[in-house]
């Protein structure tokens, strides 16, 4: 007060400070009025000396009286009647500028004696001048948004001086209460995320006594539903998972992971921890003219497409998509990982595999079921690998061999079965696990007599005699059931282990071309509908 004076103090001074002194303010108000009331019960105020009396004057100030008084005070009528029955006491200059500016700019145009015969007045009818001063408009609320911090800063304007007021918004929880001279009349909140909608709602309720009344008014937050999303995730290869976080303003309530690498989904969870259950081998396709490095000559031709190109296996990506919804409205975001790491130790500059057909070339097969048919094998996988057939063997039971070098790692019996309907007949499995070359590969013998001679950890020689194929009563002639592939770093429980391959461009060069011309010759219901050897 000693530096700026009653006028400007409280735009200088805490909140904490302006609610003690307009306690102080209020109270020595109240005091003086009815003191004054008390001492004027029978007679007009005259603390001011009036001008001489001018009835057009005080005609046109009661005129302007009843036009300046807010109409939402209640007690707006006994104030304006109080005003115009002691116009005598008020002085000609404070009257005109009262015609000429109103109740809510006069003290801003008038001398501080003719403030002090219209401020007397006033107090007189039960009314401040900064109230007075306010009364010339009406309640409103006006806010702004800063987008950048999340923040809505209001101000009121129209209030009573000395009323209460109270803010509330859609956008925060809290709210805000309190006097006009206490900080009130402002109010700055930073809206949660959670509490992000396309708008934002805020309400302004004035009161006095029991007498209140409220304005509405609405910010635009729709700028925030403009900003993307974006996800990063990690690969933890010992522990074969993925960690995935979405980064940006979590205002979005509807939030869906999905990922190539596993068959569920998450959903309403701004993260994701999963273990990998699968991955999809990407392919290139070479050209029929020219073998790409490293493969087969001639395995191009060889590779069962319909333009003559041939799958080449490359490393696999983990796709991992979001996608974020606010009611109908939605958008994605994705990330992707090399998978490489999951699937083979670093074997850089080692060979590839060259494999042999697993029956002898002076006795070959006489008809291929081809790889990646669904006829008998449901979709999607399809036939994991090829059935080798023979129709008849005169000569006893075929002959199977390792396609490479390899130590047994998985042994197993199973019933045959046609279809859904499982039989009696008894066969054995073996799969040889071939390391030493720049993937760990492995190939799957399945229809194997049970009279196997191995035993896991058994290693066996490409070319040597792995076992033999029985009759099977079931079915005409004899058959096994070969797959070629890689073993990837998982766990053997994993279904994401081994990964199945076309086995066409690994072949030598003798055991490719047996394999196309028996192809070519083979004749049976599976070929009408999947036309090459392998068809996936």
């Amino acid at each position: 007060m000693i530096d700026y004076g009653l006028e400007e103090v409280y735009s200088h001074i805490s909140r904490t400070d302006s609610y003690t002194l307009g306690v102080v303010w209020d109270d020595c108000e109240q005091r003086d009025v009815a003191s004054t009331i008390t001492s004027t019960s029978t007679a007009s105020p005259t603390t001011v000396v009036a001008d001489s009396p001018d009835p057009e004057l005080d005609q046109n100030f009661s005129i302007a009286i009843s036009a300046g008084i807010s109409a939402g005070w209640s007690e707006g009528e006994r104030i304006g009647d109080c005003l115009v029955d002691n116009a005598s006491q008020i002085t000609s200059a404070a009257k005109r500028g009262v015609i000429d500016h109103g109740l809510g700019e006069v003290f801003e145009h008038i001398s501080m004696t003719d403030q002090s015969s219209l401020g007397a007045i006033l107090e007189f009818c039960g009314v401040q001048k900064d109230r007075a001063a306010e009364s010339g408009g009406v309640l409103a609320a006006a806010c702004t948004l800063d987008a950048e911090v999340a923040e809505i800063s209001c101000q009121a304007s129209g209030y009573n001086p000395v009323s209460t007021l109270k803010w509330t918004s859609t956008g925060d929880y809290s709210g805000k209460t309190g006097g006009t001279r206490s900080g009130g009349a402002s109010w700055d909140f930073t809206v949660p995320d959670e509490l992000i909608e396309l708008e934002a709602k805020v309400f302004l309720e004035e009161c006095e006594g029991s007498s209140c009344r409220t304005v509405e008014t609405s910010v635009d937050t729709s700028v925030f539903y403009s900003e993307d999303l974006t996800v990063e995730c990690e690969l933890d290869v010992e522990l074969e998972e993925i960690s995935c976080q979405a980064i940006g303003r979590q205002i979005w309530p509807q939030l869906t992971w999905t990922s190539t690498a596993i068959w569920d989904q998450r959903e309403d969870t701004p993260s994701w921890l999963f273990t990998v259950e699968r991955l999809w081998d990407s392919v290139i396709r070479a050209d029929p003219g020219n073998d790409p490095p490293g493969v087969t000559p001639g395995a191009a031709k060889a590779g069962g497409h319909q333009e003559g190109e041939v799958d080449l296996p490359v490393s696999p990506e983990i796709q991992v998509s979001l996608e974020y919804c606010k009611n109908s409205f939605c958008k994605n975001a994705e990330t992707s990982l090399d998978g490489a790491a999951l699937l083979y130790e670093d074997t850089a500059g080692l060979d590839r595999i060259m494999l042999s057909v697993p029956f002898d070339l002076n006795d070959p097969i006489s008809g291929i079921i081809p790889m990646g048919e669904t006829i008998a094998h449901a979709i999607p996988a399809g036939h994991p690998g090829m059935d080798l057939q023979w129709k008849d063997h005169p000569e006893g039971r075929p002959e199977i061999f390792a396609s490479a070098t390899g130590t047994i790692d998985w042994i197993d019996t199973q019933a045959f079965h046609t279809g859904a309907v499982v039989t009696d007949h008894i066969t054995l499995g073996a799969r040889l696990r071939h390391e030493g070359f720049d993937k760990t590969y492995f190939t799957t013998y399945g229809g194997l007599a049970l009279d196997f001679a191995y035993e896991l950890g058994d290693t066996i020689q490409k070319g040597e005699l792995m076992g033999h194929i029985d009759v099977n009563p079931h079915e005409a002639g004899f058959m096994i059931h070969w797959e070629f592939g890689v073993l990837n770093r998982f766990s053997a429980e994993s279904d994401a282990r081994d990964i199945r391959w076309c086995p066409m461009t690994f072949f030598d060069e003798t055991s490719r071309v047996v394999m196309e011309e028996i192809w070519e010759g083979t004749t049976n219901s599976f070929k009408d509908a999947f036309p090459y050897i392998c068809s996936n």
